[in-house]
């Protein structure tokens, strides 16, 4: 079955290479191919899973303007509040939705495409489409997006700090009254720094709304802002809300595809040693749905059907052999929370350098059915919890629906 399946994949490949000889009669697909509607198909993520994909600028453009839509885990077309008083626990900070922008234009309040600009790394908009974003807050009712955590790396080089001037543009986008508005993202987590009339942008202080209404004192602190955001809040519906009972959860195309496609996720363990070599299964090739395409219910799903919640860990097995392998404590597993949440829970460095010619190897070998890389698994020197980041690290390849 295993062989089979591999062989599918490959095949599909194999017609897309050919196809694509042929420029002028090829028209690109654009969603998931499948052969028949009673085979199903199989995706191996290999994402790069180093600091310049996580810590990089997602919206290039260096000048804000309202006349261009940015994107980021915010709707360009709302206004939002800032949630948060200097007695607030730090992570019940966060951005809530007060109605529509007017022509991406705010009064007294926060402009959802502002802060796209202002505050989207390039790892955001991808987990936003795969998955429907990192997910800090998830329960029946509320769903809060954090952004990626910013380690510092790369620093202004591959994050700038941007400025905003000019009155107007400002109270458009912000609820402030300024000519200049200077802000910084990098080495800052998942907050952004942000300061008026005065270049400064080091020493944050806690953001509160009901202190410090307009702080344009020059002589003033630069102010932090925990960048998370509600979203699928009942009648300010995203376009990419999914209804569960009478609530909704952000979903992406790994959620739309669940019962037609098979899913499964290589990254790097999180070693700096430049002569560290290979990637890791992460999460092995899995359906991730709630339920089979037969209607079975999935023991591994990695949501519930009712609330449309994140499993923690739905696949228990890969933890507990990685954590009894190595050592560890882990306590999550699956393949969106790999994809959203590596890098995003530790205060170490993301990864650097990157292997990528062994990253898809290593995908091509467990799609072949051969067994995985001893060397690219290897935790016994350096820091083991640090290169496991959180997640399983996986040594016995098979899939998830059928034996090892």
């Amino acid at each position: 079955m295993f062989f089979k399946k591999a062989v599918l994949s490959f095949a599909v490949a194999g017609y897309l290479f050919l196809a694509a000889g042929n420029a002028s009669a090829f028209s690109p697909a654009q969603g998931p191919l499948f052969i028949g509607d009673s085979v199903p198909g199989n995706l191996v993520l290999v994402p790069s899973v180093e600091w310049p994909t996580v810590n990089s600028v997602a919206n290039v453009l260096p000048v804000y303007t309202p006349d261009t839509e940015f994107v980021g885990y915010f709707d360009s077309d709302k206004c939002y509040e800032y949630r948060s008083t200097r007695f607030t626990p730090a992570p019940e900070r966060h951005f809530y939705p007060i109605g529509p922008a007017n022509g991406r234009t705010c009064s007294g309040a926060w402009s959802g495409n502002f802060m796209n600009w202002a505050a989207t790394q390039t790892i955001d908009p991808f987990r936003k489409v795969l998955t429907g974003g990192h997910r800090v807050k998830d329960t029946a009712t509320e769903t809060w997006l954090e952004k990626a955590r910013h380690d510092g790396q790369g620093a202004t080089i591959i994050y700038p700090n941007r400025t905003l001037a000019g009155a107007a543009l400002i109270a458009g986008a912000t609820p402030f009254t300024a000519d200049n508005l200077y802000m910084r993202v990098y080495g800052l987590g998942y907050r952004l720094r942000f300061r008026l009339d005065n270049s400064s942008v080091s020493g944050g202080a806690v953001f509160d709304p009901t202190r410090h209404p307009n702080p344009n004192n020059p002589s003033g602190s630069a102010y932090d802002v925990s960048v998370r955001v509600a979203v699928c809040v009942p009648g300010m519906l995203e376009d990419n809300c999914v209804q569960y009972g009478s609530n909704y959860k952000p979903e992406g195309l790994i959620q739309s595809s669940n019962t037609r496609l098979r899913f499964s996720v290589f990254g790097y363990l999180n070693d700096d040693d430049v002569l560290r070599d290979g990637a890791v299964l992460r999460s092995r090739q899995k359906f991730v749905g709630p339920q089979l395409p037969g209607g079975q219910s999935n023991g591994n799903a990695e949501w519930s059907a009712t609330t449309g919640v994140f499993v923690q860990n739905p696949n228990p097995q890969d933890v507990m052999d990685t954590n009894t392998e190595f050592g560890l404590n882990i306590t999550r597993s699956g393949v969106i929370n790999y994809l959203n949440q590596f890098g995003q829970t530790t205060t170490n460095s993301h990864k650097s350098h990157d292997p990528v010619s062994e990253l898809f190897y290593a995908a091509v070998r467990y799609m072949r059915g051969e067994v995985n890389v001893p060397e690219y698994t290897d935790l016994s020197t350096g820091d083991a919890a640090r290169f496991a980041d959180g997640f399983p690290v996986i040594t016995d390849w098979f899939y998830d629906d059928e034996p090892g």
